[in-house]
Order: structure tokens, then C-alpha cells, then sequence
């Protein structure tokens, strides 16, 4: 029951995307679901530009995604390509949509 909610929760974009990636890589959720927030920052910049301004500020950098990225390399957690094994960005897209249940991306 609990899995039929989250398939129908609309969760946050990198949830979904991480989700997927971490099925089809066998990653732990939490390194997951954080591998692909930088990308997913910045993916959402134009659309939330103030509040991801504020974060930025609050994290020290000019943006969310750029000070989240360096967050994560001085915490040593491994970048897409070292996680996943391929740098092959299409390949990726489509393991993330091939898993990613109708609406899991929400309304973006």
C-alpha cells in the first residue's frame, strides 16, 4: 500500500529520477536520489530562481546546483559517471524513463 502512494505522490523530480537510476545501478536510494539533484537544480533554476538563489546563499555559492556539487565532492560522494559506471548521458535518460511510472515526474 505504501509503494501504490509513493507511485502516486508526485514526488520531487530528483526522487523520481533517482529512483530509477538506483533500481537499474543497484545504488543505495540515498546516493541515488543525490547523484542526480546538481543536474536537477539547475534543470529547475529558471523556474524557482529565487528560492534556489536563497539556497545558494545559505550554502555560500552563486548557485544551488554549483554549491550543492561542491558539497558533495568535499562529503566524497562519487559523481554520476563513477556510481553508475557511463558517462553516456542519452543511455541514462532513457534507463530514467523506461523505469519512471506515468506522472512520477509531477507537474513541472
Amino acid at each position: 500500500l505504501a509503494g501504490l502512494a509513493f507511485l502516486n505522490a508526485r514526488l520531487h523530480l530528483g526522487h523520481a529520477v533517482g529512483h530509477s537510476l538506483g533500481t537499474h545501478f543497484k545504488l543505495s536510494h540515498g546516493l541515488a536520489c543525490a547523484l542526480c539533484l546538481p543536474a536537477i537544480l539547475e534543470f529547475l533554476a529558471p523556474a524557482r530562481a529565487e528560492p534556489l538563489a536563497r539556497a545558494a546563499a545559505a550554502m555560500g555559492g552563486d548557485t544551488a546546483a554549483g554549491a550543492t556539487a561542491a558539497l558533495m565532492r568535499e562529503l566524497g560522494v562519487p559523481g554520476v559517471a563513477a556510481a553508475t559506471g557511463t558517462r553516456d548521458l542519452a543511455r541514462l535518460v532513457a534507463i530514467v524513463m523506461r523505469a519512471a511510472p506515468i506522472g512520477a515526474f509531477g507537474a513541472m
